[in-house]
């Protein structure tokens, strides 16, 4: 989460190491909400909104060698743009993604996302979809 304070040392945000998320999701979790979206009972996202992704500025550290296999740490931003109805208004989110990619037999594969918001607080009425 974003905070407004005095400048710290971990740059305006909370929770990176403190637990304090908007979502907190696993691989079950996304399951979950995957089936929910797909049973045409989740009704915040009825009609679906109309998303666009943008990611820019991606940074690859080197692979470094864990107990789970080779992994790396890859940041980059995000906009988003989510549109809903015939309405002319729309929503931005702005982001930074902080990803570490873990190498399988099957080739490079996320293994964890935190998702940094810039806003302080939700610009959108809910979360339902994926960043």
């Amino acid at each position: 989460m974003r905070v407004t304070k005095e400048r710290g040392p971990e740059g305006g945000v909370s929770g990176v190491m403190e637990g304090m998320y908007h979502l907190d999701e696993d691989y079950t979790s996304l399951e979950m909400r995957v089936a929910r979206l797909e049973t045409g009972f989740a009704w915040a996202e009825d009609p679906p909104s109309r998303l666009r992704h943008f990611v820019t500025n991606v940074r690859i550290g080197d692979p470094q060698p864990t107990p789970q296999g080779e992994e790396s740490a890859v940041r980059s931003n995000l906009l988003v743009f989510r549109s809903r109805w015939d309405r002319p208004d729309y929503t931005l989110l702005a982001a930074e993604r902080r990803d570490v990619w873990r190498y399988s037999p099957a080739g490079w594969r996320l293994a964890r996302r935190t998702v940094i918001l810039d806003s302080a607080t939700l610009p959108t009425h809910n979360l339902a979809f994926f960043f």
